[in-house]
C-alpha cells in the first residue's frame, strides 16, 4: 500500500494532466506546440538526395475541396513536394508553420505543393488550414496511394525533381526552411 502512495505522489500529476489535455481536446495542440519547439532545435532534417533517387509515380491522383479531380502528371517536369499529413497528427502540426514559411521563399514559391491529407473527411482539413491560415488547399487521395508514396508514418514529405524521381523522403517531422534544403531546392536541374 505504501508502494501504490509513492507512485501516485510521483506520477498522479502527471497522468492528471495527461487527463485533462486528453479529455479538454487540447492534447494535439499542446503536442505540436512542443514538437514545434523540439523542431526549432533543428535537430530534424530531411536527408537530402537519396542514395538511389526512386522514380517518381504519377499515377497519383486527389480531390481538392471543391471537388475537382487531378493527378500528379499535371505537375511532370516541375519539382514537386507531397506531404502526407493529418490534423489528428501532433508531429504534422509541429513542421506545418515551417513548411508555411518556406512556401513563402523563392524556393517554395518555385515547387507545386501537394498536402495530401489522411484525414477521413477532408472538409476537417480545409478548416484546420483556414484557421491556421496556410497557404495551401489540402487534398485528399482517390483510389489507392501508390507504393511509391506508402508510409506508416505521418508525416511523411516526399520531394520530387523535374527529372521525375523521389529525391527526397522524409518519414517523421522535420524542418525544412533551411538554407540548405532551399538550395538544395534551387538547385535541382531543370528538365
Amino acid at each position: 500500500m505504501a508502494q501504490m502512495k509513492k507512485i501516485l505522489r510521483e506520477y498522479g500529476p502527471m497522468l492528471l494532466l495527461v487527463g485533462v489535455l486528453y479529455f479538454t481536446g487540447w492534447y494535439r495542440p499542446v503536442m505540436g506546440f512542443l514538437q514545434r519547439g523540439v523542431l526549432a532545435t533543428g535537430l530534424f532534417q530531411p536527408s537530402l538526395a537519396l542514395e538511389d533517387p526512386m522514380p517518381a509515380d504519377f499515377d497519383l491522383r486527389w480531390r481538392d475541396a471543391e471537388g475537382n479531380l487531378h493527378s500528379l502528371a499535371e505537375y511532370r517536369g516541375q519539382t514537386i513536394l507531397i506531404n502526407v499529413w493529418a490534423t489528428w497528427c501532433p508531429p504534422c502540426r509541429a513542421e506545418l508553420p515551417d513548411m508555411a514559411a518556406l512556401y513563402q521563399t523563392e524556393a517554395g514559391q518555385s515547387m507545386k505543393w501537394i498536402m495530401l491529407s489522411q484525414d477521413e473527411e477532408l472538409s476537417k482539413a480545409v478548416d484546420f488550414f483556414e484557421r491556421k491560415e496556410y497557404p495551401w488547399l489540402p487534398v485528399q487521395a482517390v483510389g489507392s496511394i501508390p507504393a511509391a508514396y506508402q508510409s506508416q508514418v505521418v508525416p511523411t514529405t516526399f520531394v520530387i525533381s523535374p527529372q521525375g524521381e523521389i529525391v527526397v523522403r522524409k518519414e517523421g517531422m522535420a524542418q525544412y526552411n533551411t538554407r540548405r534544403f532551399r538550395q538544395f531546392i534551387q538547385e535541382l536541374p531543370l528538365n
